[in-house]
């Protein structure tokens, strides 16, 4: 297990995602603006980087699944000028902009099915059983004084939040293991955006093996029948679910 807040790095001198030794970038496995800070050095090419960051926006910002706890946390950004002033928020059915002083850290996380790779189910199924609801402490005066109905929405959660997930655990993987480690990549489709559904590969687990408390996030590999995985449990200090990814096939080391 790690705690990506106290800083990492390792270097890698080629793209994980396609190989390419040109024009390499960072890459974090946790997302910098969600305060990670384990870093895999020359890790991304320009191409994949725009890629993976697209994704990442829709759920870090704009309206996105994380846009409103970062404001209010005020987690890292590289472009704080950009950072929102205010928020929409529909309170008893009536849209309105409270600022970010006065609006309640909250966010959502869903709550899914396990991955399909470990309990098959129809795929005309939704993978998302519900949600969670998560407010930062101090923030329960501020969403009283708003009314207490506050209508939230999940956004992303059937697409780009898996890819997100997906995208944390292979770079745990390539940090613990190597860039050779695999034999078959079963989540790399996904987090290129080849692959729509990530459900046969990413949900939530039956029987939590990661400790809620108060790591910001927290992370571990798991291997079993040469199958390698990685849990997840982002803003683990407000008890949040955790998810399981099922990254691949490692390569046989026997002789």
């Amino acid at each position: 297990m790690i705690e990506v807040n106290y800083g990492f790095s390792k270097e890698i001198g080629q793209c994980i995602y396609c190989g390419s030794t040109e024009e390499l970038t960072d890459e974090h496995i946790i997302p910098f603006s969600l305060g990670g800070r384990f870093i895999l050095r020359n890790a991304s090419c320009l191409t994949c980087n725009r890629i993976t960051n697209s994704f990442e926006t829709k759920i870090l910002r704009d309206g996105g699944q994380f846009d409103l706890i970062r404001s209010v946390g005020k987690l890292p950004s590289r472009e704080k000028i950009l950072r929102p002033k205010e928020h929409d928020f529909a309170i008893e059915g009536n849209k309105v902009k409270v600022p970010v002083e006065k609006c309640p850290g909250l966010f959502m996380m869903p709550i899914f099915r396990p991955p399909r790779y470990i309990v098959n189910y129809d795929s005309s199924v939704s993978c998302v059983l519900g949600a969670t609801l998560h407010i930062s402490k101090g923030s329960e005066e501020l969403l009283a004084g708003l009314g207490n109905k506050v209508e939230g929405e999940l956004k992303n959660v059937t697409r780009l939040f898996p890819r997100l997930l997906a995208k944390i655990a292979y770079g745990m993987v390539i940090s613990e293991r190597g860039l050779d480690a695999l034999e078959t990549n079963f989540v790399l489709p996904c987090i290129l955006g080849k692959q729509d559904d990530a459900r046969e590969w990413v949900g939530c687990e039956r029987t939590s093996v990661l400790p809620k408390d108060s790591l910001f996030h927290n992370l571990a590999c798991y291997e079993k029948d040469g199958v390698i995985g990685v849990t997840i449990r982002l803003f683990a200090n407000f008890q949040t679910p955790e998810y399981l990814v099922i990254v691949g096939k490692l390569k046989c080391t026997g002789s």
